[in-house]
């Protein structure tokens, strides 16, 4: 998402295999258009978010899901 290569001490980001729609919301486990690969530490030199913070985008995804989710059952 934010397009990050290295983190804050120039090692190569870790990249995490993220389901676009996921699973316990419907998303397929094997459909190669339902993965992305998502940086999983903030930092670096990507991209600044809305919120002006670089990287972390696995867990921003995850959260936004989550908060959708609820908001779903709850809403």
């Amino acid at each position: 998402m934010c397009g990050k290569t290295h983190e804050d001490d120039g090692t190569p980001t870790r990249l995490i295999g993220d389901h676009v729609v996921e699973r316990r919301d419907g998303g397929a486990d094997l459909d190669p258009t339902n993965i992305q690969l998502l940086c999983s530490r903030e930092g670096g030199n990507g991209r600044a978010h809305e919120d002006g913070k670089v990287g972390g985008c696995h867990a921003r995804k995850t959260a936004r899901a989550r908060n959708e989710r609820m908001a779903r059952r709850w809403g």
